[in-house]
């Protein structure tokens, strides 16, 4: 995992700041978090604290009821969008896996040595 997602999953922000950028009630959001839309993380002191992924996710829930779909279509449609996340990050991961073995691999450094100096196989 990247140094960015990593920040975007920490969860450090207070309610009254997800309701300020998210334009959502504290209502809202409970209601949201009670139908299993969005988890969000509680703090030792049981407060709810948001990361910025969080937000990104509220602002689709916002989105999404305000397109007029219901709560089961919208936590369909959410369901879908994080199989679609998942697996282009996985498809992203494998093409980063797949050029790092090529990279390592010996026909990687021939085939470079070669472009670097055409005498060498001549």
């Amino acid at each position: 995992m990247d140094q960015e997602q990593l920040q975007a999953d920490l969860a450090i922000l207070p309610i009254g700041t997800a309701i300020k950028l998210t334009g959502l009630t504290a209502r809202q959001i409970r209601y949201y978090e009670a139908n299993d839309l969005i988890s969000i993380a509680r703090s030792d002191s049981n407060q709810r604290l948001f990361s910025l992924n969080n937000l990104q996710r509220l602002m689709q829930i916002k989105r999404l009821l305000n397109d007029e779909h219901h709560l089961d279509q919208v936590r369909q449609l959410l369901a879908k969008m994080d199989v679609d996340h998942l697996e282009h990050h996985e498809n992203r991961v494998r093409r980063n896996l797949k050029d790092e073995v090529w990279l390592a691999s010996p026909f990687s450094r021939a085939s470079a040595n070669s472009r670097q100096n055409p005498f060498l196989h001549s």
